[in-house]
């Protein structure tokens, strides 16, 4: 402070560094330090400069911030902190000459600038206005490199820098000429907790939300919600323009935290009112199906995480459409009441059947009223214990399906699931979310498949990219589905580690709830794991195998995204993936669809169809 005081008091000195800080900017709540390349980092003094708009200074319009900013963010009180932005000399242009020699004149003193800002921008202020795009990851910490847009004074362009972790764990990067540098000096969670939504800084640490993963697992998602190579997009415009870009060629997970508010998708409103509706609620997710949202407020209380209980599989079919267009995994039901056999002679024996579990054994989930398999004695939901003799309960799906398809004279072992443990209701149809939420929720899914295509194509030509999705991209790649489906689970729930057998970009956005998503970019990751014979998941309230799924998940060949209500999450299918509802949160409400994108991708064959 006494080496502000003195400065203040040579008018010389500041009256020059007004000029030159004038083109120069502060990130959100800090202050911006305008040194010269050729002074020291540490050294001379510094000229403490009123904030624009202060009662010792002009006022200073603040520009527009750049697309994808949300407009609607309130700008911040000018404040003063001890973490600095320090910005070096740019470029050697002919226009920014004058700005050159003035800053070496002024080597040894520097000025101090407060400003106010938008949230989410770097600097906006005096002709230079810097903003977060995207943080790339890598396989370690070093590997990671920050992008940022910069915009000089008089430019009508923006222009993208480069920055990387230096030696003192800042983010920096030379950008000119006589190794100027440009310096954030704010670590990764003062940065984190300005750029991410609010909302995920509330929510439950990751250790409580998956108490059973690896610790090194849950350090490598704190503070920034991606683990391994990876992309995090803080900007809109360039989530549009550079997707097909950042999920080709092994790149790893595209996240989007708070990309439906971003982008203004009507998954926007259907989280708000899946939120609102499941804040009373008592039940898991099986009773909310059974019984209706509303009964179970009448109930009182929240209860999260609270598993399904004695509820058959035949009564939840009957009493829900929802899930009756879905598939329930039963991998942790247990089977109740007499074993029946139930003889068919003539095919087509009326039946509807779908896997057991992910990819084992059999189901019948519809019967045709008064059809064969009804007067033969089945029931809806019943599981396939044998057919003709051939055990049925834990065959892989394909046998198991073959053998309950036989033309004529069929037998079939059957009884009836009791649900326990986690639900977990996957390619349901958007009904689940109008049973959960209301008609209005259920409506606004239905926009949002039109929508994001509509974005994709519109603005994502806009940049001039050669890989975004610009209209002669969308003449040849269409979506795969027109409506999403709905993945709903309670905490501690999982889906088996696959890879789609047709693959294609998905998208998964999260309305309710946290899914931690992990994806394989490197094949040689997965050697150890029996994926053969076995399902593997990776539940977050069970213990896992350390020789197996803990190395896994900690692997560096492996992405780990941690993706709360309002994230928008895009991998590539062909890539093996799953994913665990967290713990803590209540349920996790996800809609997937995906898009058959202009990608040049290995296609290898995965064990299943579909996505998590």
């Amino acid at each position: 402070m006494a080496a502000v005081a003195a400065a203040a008091q040579r008018p010389s000195a500041r009256s020059r560094l007004r000029a030159a800080a004038g083109c120069f900017g502060l990130g959100a709540a800090g202050a911006v330090v305008v040194r010269s390349g050729l002074g020291s980092a540490d050294g001379g003094a510094a000229a403490h400069v009123p904030a624009p708009g202060g009662s010792a200074g002009p006022s200073t319009a603040i520009p527009e911030p750049p697309r994808g900013v949300n407009q609607r963010l309130a700008y911040q009180t000018p404040v003063v902190v001890s973490t600095l932005v320090v910005i070096g000399l740019l470029p050697a242009r002919s226009r920014h000459r004058r700005l050159l020699r003035c800053l070496r004149r002024a080597s040894t003193t520097s000025a101090l600038v407060p400003c106010s800002v938008a949230p989410q921008a770097l600097a906006v202020v005096h002709g230079v206005d810097l903003h977060p795009v995207a943080l790339r990851r890598g396989r370690q910490a070093q590997d990671d490199i920050l992008l940022v847009r910069c915009r000089l004074k008089g430019e009508r362009h923006w222009r993208m820098l480069d920055l990387r972790r230096d030696g003192h764990g800042y983010w920096a990067n030379a950008c000119g000429v006589e190794e100027s540098r440009i310096t954030l000096r704010k670590n990764d969670a003062e940065l984190a907790a300005e750029w991410l939504p609010v909302s995920i800084s509330a929510q439950t640490p990751i250790s409580e939300c998956a108490p059973s993963w690896p610790e090194d697992v849950h350090e490598a998602l704190t503070p920034w919600p991606l683990k391994g190579c990876g992309t995090i997009v803080f900007d809109a415009q360039y989530f549009l323009e550079s997707a097909c870009e950042l999920l080709a060629g092994g790149q790893g997970p595209l996240l989007f935290p708070g990309g439906a508010e971003q982008l203004a998708l009507p998954s926007m409103f259907a989280g708000k009112a899946l939120q609102q509706a499941l804040s009373g609620t008592s039940m898991g997710l099986a009773e909310l199906f059974l019984h209706g949202v509303d009964d179970s407020k009448q109930r009182g209380g929240f209860a999260e995480d609270k598993h399904c209980k004695d509820i058959l599989y035949e009564d939840l079919l009957d009493a829900s459409e929802a899930v009756s267009t879905g598939l329930v995994d039963l991998t942790r039901a247990r089977l109740v009441g007499t074993r029946r056999t139930c003889r068919m002679s003539e095919w087509p024996y009326g039946f509807l059947h779908i896997p057991r579990t992910w990819a084992h054994g059999v189901v019948l989930r519809d019967l045709e009223p008064l059809g064969e398999a009804e007067l033969a004695g089945c029931r809806r939901g019943d599981v396939v214990i044998a057919a003709n003799g051939q055990p049925t309960f834990d065959a892989p799906a394909q046998e198991a399906a073959a053998a309950v398809e036989l033309p004529r004279n069929l037998a079939l072992e059957v009884q009836q699931p009791v649900l326990e443990g986690p639900f977990y209701l996957r390619d349901a149809s958007v009904r689940a979310i109008g049973e959960l939420a209301g008609v209005d929720a259920e409506e606004a899914v239905l926009e949002l498949v039109p929508r994001l295509s509509q974005l994709l194509a519109e603005r994502g030509g806009d940049g001039g990219n050669r890989n975004s999705l610009s209209e002669e991209d969308g003449e040849r790649a269409l979506w795969r589905e027109e409506q999403p489906s709905v993945f709903a689970g309670d905490g501690g729930s999982a889906s088996q580690l696959h890879a789609d057998t047709e693959p294609r970009v998905q998208f998964c956005h999260v309305l309710h709830g946290i899914k931690l998503f992990a994806i394989e970019h490197d094949p040689r990751a997965s050697g150890a794991l029996d994926c053969a014979s076995a399902e593997v998941s990776f539940p977050v309230d069970l213990p896992l195998a350390e020789d197996q799924g803990a190395r896994w998940l900690a692997s560096p060949g492996v992405s780990v995204a941690a993706c709360r209500a309002g994230d928008l999450l895009c991998f590539w299918g062909g890539d093996q993936h799953c994913g665990a509802n967290a713990l803590g949160v209540g349920p996790c409400v996800a809609l997937f669809h995906a898009y058959e994108w202009p990608l040049q991708r290995d296609n290898d064959d995965g064990a299943a169809d579909g996505v998590t």
